[in-house]
């Protein structure tokens, strides 16, 4: 008896097996030259690119180190400037730094002579009695790191820091309207399509944004119409690579983009060193790459999968995997009319109807076997988006140098996609991601003791954010691979993004509670685990099984008690 996820009606069904996709795909090579030659020389080389533009605002919205300007402050050395610091700014209620917006008037001077005069200490000694008033002459910004971001240049700081926060969530919100418009579309008009479009959209208004970042609200709605692509821009090319693989061979290629994507991110901290933190170069210059993207027009393939089931386009489809088959030298050819002939018969006994945007997402919800697994799906898709950007958000805010703390946060992705891909390999996908939750839980009930009990505890609680940093991608891996082996074709990218559409709503919260600081961005994320840890015990295991390619057989799926499949040869 198998423990792999199967059709009831195959079981009790007498009549020969229905000519699956899988089938199909193996008479032309399998996972041949054909799909290694997209992988690795164009997704790899696309997945390294996005990230630039993707993750920039780390830096570009990175408030440095500020304080009261005054005249007294002009040419100090460092160790006169902390002098400085220690006489007129009060300390912050942890005391382990100054207050940024205000600053200690001795009572002995008149204020219009503080503000213009430069002061002296005398004999060592700083004033003892004070008047604390808000700065009047604008800001002094530590330049060490970065030498301007947009908040050092347009004053988002102080009464004004709040724009920060509204700029993350201009992000999140374009992100939510495009993930589920823009996915849904990838389902109607075509993968390849919606990838290109989706880039140009983040080329066009990743430039816009730059150049209107004086006008707080034009600014943000640039970004949303900029965000807005970012998850398709991801998620449209992943599901050609996958949909053109075999069984045995799907976390390979999402291991392989993965670590092209780590790739990517390691490069950014390093960039964004070199310009020394300008934030308009960086921003201006990070999409660019992507132009490169047209180059590969002729490379990329659209999904004969999709082309199948959902356009019933058999002569395009069967266009594409002759030239895959002539691609991965099968011998001897195949025979172009017998093969039509079976990529026809596979169309019509498969083709879904194409619905409308509301219909096709009630699909997710109404359809009997799939609401479960959606709502499991989406609970974990939560927890790891959440982790992933809020820990990258909340860097700045730990005190230490922040290119070595993304570059370290970045680094571990690749570690924890390969965790990820070889767990789910050796223990099946539903028990890994379990486990990968159930850690993090830990992880956050670590981090939030450290810091209520040690005097400084920076350093452990980054390396606990590296490490849940870690985790969370080897957790994003597997739920990649479930959410691509449940959804069938039809579906595919309407079910992921709509996965990602609730996890992006419920990251509307981010940046706000990362901005609380202390312990709450911790409570929150350890508190997404422990929920998702719970759901992902009611994901069925799929390890080895045949893509679903209609609701019915999506529907059937039946949940097993083990945590092995049998594999899919």
């Amino acid at each position: 008896m198998s423990n792999s996820i199967i059709p009831k009606k195959e079981e009790e069904s007498s009549s020969p097996k229905e000519e699956t996709f899988e089938d199909i795909l193996q008479d032309t090579g399998g996972f041949g030259f054909y799909q290694k030659r997209f992988l690795f020389f164009i997704l790899n080389i696309y997945y390294v690119m996005l990230p630039l533009s993707w993750l920039n605002e780390i830096f570009i919205l990175n408030t440095p180190e500020h304080w009261c300007k005054h005249p007294s402050t002009e040419g100090l050395s460092p160790s006169e400037l902390l002098r400085w610091k220690e006489c007129y700014l009060t300390k912050t209620e942890d005391g382990r730094g100054f207050e940024s917006c205000e600053i200690s008037v001795p009572l002995t001077l008149d204020v219009d002579i503080f503000w213009n005069h430069s002061l002296r200490f005398e004999n060592g000694l700083c004033p003892e009695r004070f008047l604390i008033e808000p700065c009047k002459l604008g800001m002094s910004y530590d330049q060490s790191d970065f030498v301007r971001t947009i908040p050092t240049e347009y004053g988002w700081v102080c009464s004004k820091k709040g724009n920060i926060p509204l700029a993350f969530l201009a992000g999140v919100i374009g992100s939510i309207v495009g993930t589920s418009l823009y996915n849904y579309l990838g389902d109607v008009i075509g993968r390849k399509r919606m990838t290109f479009i989706s880039v140009t959209n983040v080329l066009v208004f990743s430039v816009l944004k730059t150049l209107s970042a004086k006008h707080l609200y034009v600014y943000m709605a640039f970004k949303a119409l900029a965000s807005a692509a970012y998850s398709s821009a991801y998620q449209l090319p992943f599901a050609i690579i996958m949909e053109i693989s075999t069984p045995k061979t799907r976390s390979y290629g999402i291991a392989s983009t993965s670590l092209a994507w780590t790739l990517g991110v390691c490069i950014l901290p390093l960039y964004a060193w070199t310009l020394n933190g300008d934030w308009f170069i960086l921003s201006i210059t990070s999409p660019l790459p992507l132009v490169l993207v047209y180059c590969f027009w002729n490379w990329i393939p659209e999904s004969p999968r999709w082309l199948l089931t959902k356009k019933g386009d058999y002569q395009e489809a069967g266009r594409i995997m002759l030239q895959m088959a002539r691609s991965n030298n099968i011998s001897p050819p195949l025979d172009e009319k017998a093969f039509l002939e079976r990529l026809k018969i596979f169309s019509e006994n498969n083709k879904e109807q194409i619905n409308n945007f509301i219909k096709e997402y009630c699909n997710l919800i109404l359809t009997p076997g799939l609401r479960v697994k959606t709502l499991c799906l989406t609970l974990a898709s939560i927890a790891n988006f959440y982790i992933y950007y809020q820990i990258m958000i909340n860097i700045q805010f730990n005190q230490m140098n922040i290119f070595l703390m993304f570059f370290a946060l970045s680094i571990v992705e690749g570690p924890g996609y390969l965790l990820g891909q070889l767990f789910l390999e050796l223990f099946g996908r539903r028990w890994t991601h379990v486990g990968f939750q159930a850690v993090n839980v830990i992880n956050m009930l670590m981090i939030i003791a450290v810091q209520n009990t040690m005097e400084d505890p920076r350093i452990v609680v980054s390396v606990l954010c590296i490490l849940a940093k870690l985790n969370s991608c080897a957790g994003y891996i597997v739920f990649e691979v479930q959410s691509t082996e449940i959804f069938p074709t039809p579906l595919r990218t309407t079910g992921i993004g709509f996965t990602c559409l609730i996890a992006l709503i419920v990251g509307l919260s981010g940046p706000h509670v990362v901005y609380l600081g202390g312990s709450a961005p911790y409570i929150v994320m350890g508190g997404l685990c422990f929920i998702a840890s719970i759901a992902c015990i009611f994901i069925p295991e799929t390890k080895g099984v045949t893509l679903p390619e209609t609701l019915e057989q999506t529907s059937h799926f039946e949940l097993t008690s083990k945590v092995r499949s049998k594999e899919v040869k």
